[in-house]
């Protein structure tokens, strides 16, 4: 199998070797390995046949950097369970490690005063600009019936009350006022700008 390699140094590491024969041999044991000790987390992440091949590759990549001797068959299969093991210990804390859960921070961003990421602040703000924009292209009732209908939650009702207008009226210029809002939105900059 494996010989004895006299002068590791001037063996070149970067022809196919011996290794590289050894380790298409030992693949299926390091995949059967990998399938008898792998967790459901890390199978759910990563399949057996991935997880083998990384290991072989490691192998490989340590030989030709020179960390590694390869003497027999017995000694390789040896440390590719080893780093199997430490393999399957990694990949198990990166696959059950506690994410990021956006919900749970919203809430402690919402106690703190600040909901939200700097990212989404900054894409808030444009936003809120954008709609200023947009509004101040609409004549002052309407932008004032809209404001007061989409974000205080005013009714028609109310509506026609405060402008002396129906409530069909109402709808109406809202419903305008909104449709113009969101071309002016959609086309991703306000007329004025």
């Amino acid at each position: 199998m494996g010989e004895d390699l006299e002068d590791q140094d001037s063996v070149d590491r970067d022809a196919p070797s011996e290794l590289e024969d050894a380790l298409t041999r030992l693949l299926p044991a390091a995949q059967a390995y990998l399938a008898r000790r792998a967790t459901p987390a890390v199978l759910g992440g990563e399949s057996v046949v991935d997880l083998a091949q990384s290991v072989c590759g490691d192998a490989l990549a340590r030989w030709r950097r020179g960390e590694l001797d390869y003497r027999t068959d017995g000694e390789l299969k040896g440390w590719l369970f080893n780093a199997a093991d430490l393999k399957l210990r990694s990949r198990y804390r990166r696959y059950t490690a506690v994410q990021r859960d956006r919900a749970r921070e919203g809430t402690v961003g919402a106690v703190a005063g600040n909901a939200a990421t700097p990212s989404e602040d900054a894409v808030a703000s444009e936003q809120r600009e954008r709609v200023h924009r947009a509004l101040a292209d609409l004549d002052e009732r309407t932008a004032d019936m809209v404001v007061a209908f989409h974000f205080d939650g005013a009714s028609h009702r109310v509506l026609a009350e405060r402008f002396g207008v129906t409530e069909s009226h109402s709808r109406t210029l809202v419903a305008r006022g909104l449709a113009r809002l969101g071309s002016v939105l959609s086309a991703g900059e306000s007329p004025l700008s």
